[in-house]
């Protein structure tokens, strides 16, 4: 017996719609982006596992340029033309003597500049042992002095135009030497009168007793000598 195929239609139409439901339509298959999208668990995971790596590959690239630079040739040099630009003596100039006296004390040719200067140590006759200082003052002309404090305890100083303004409240176009226990203020490029006569290192502030004991000093053959230094007579 054959069947109506329009009578098949109906009925499966009427099967597939119950009476008093509205008609929707068919599902459209999810396409991959709809599944990513309604899984952030599954993006926010694989978001933490790249920036994981990307991190980790930071800290590789640090740690091989570190080491590159670390043991680049030459890196040392830039560091000690650094180190002595900012006014640090070397090692080597650290661990260096003390020149004493009497005898050799300097090279002319390290004391060219003026108002450059070179400590030493004088020893006395008796043994002992005093700080000094040779300086270069203007028109090629070297003074020594000892550092000794003349009558007293205290050690002079060598003051730039800088420490005389901050710690002796004086204004001055070059510099001289402090005593910084009396605030006195010694200037070696004018004479001022000493036991035996006048003597570099007048008085210019303060009330000390006489100018700094001067240590002579000749040049021969490029060195620097001191030779004798200045008895401590106390004024009358």
């Amino acid at each position: 017996m054959l069947k109506d195929p329009n009578k098949t239609k109906s009925m499966n139409a009427m099967a597939s719609k119950p009476p008093g439901m509205p008609e929707r339509s068919a599902r459209k298959p999810e396409s991959p982006k709809q599944v990513v999208a309604e899984n952030p668990l599954e993006n926010r995971r694989r978001s933490h596992l790249w920036i994981g790596a990307a991190a980790v590959l930071a800290i590789v690239i640090a740690l091989v340029w570190w080491a590159h630079g670390a043991s680049a040739p030459g890196n040392g040099l830039l560091e000690l033309k650094a180190s002595r630009s900012a006014g640090q003596p070397s090692q080597a100039a650290q661990n260096a003597p003390m020149p004493i006296a009497p005898g050799p004390i300097a090279n002319a040719a390290d004391m060219k500049q003026d108002w450059s200067t070179k400590a030493f140590v004088y020893k006395e006759s008796n043994g002992d042992k005093s700080p000094a200082l040779l300086v270069h003052l203007p028109k090629d002309a070297y003074w020594a002095i000892s550092l000794r404090e003349p009558f007293g305890n205290c050690q002079l100083e060598f003051a730039n135009v800088d420490k005389l303004r901050s710690d002796y409240n004086l204004s001055a176009p070059y510099p001289m030497i402090g005593d910084p226990c009396t605030h006195t203020v010694f200037d070696l490029t004018q004479y001022g009168e000493g036991p035996n006569g006048m003597v570099r290192g007048a008085i210019v502030a303060g009330a000390a007793v006489r100018p700094p004991l001067a240590i002579e000093v000749n040049v021969k053959d490029g060195k620097i000598i001191a030779s004798h230094e200045e008895e401590a007579v106390k004024v009358q």
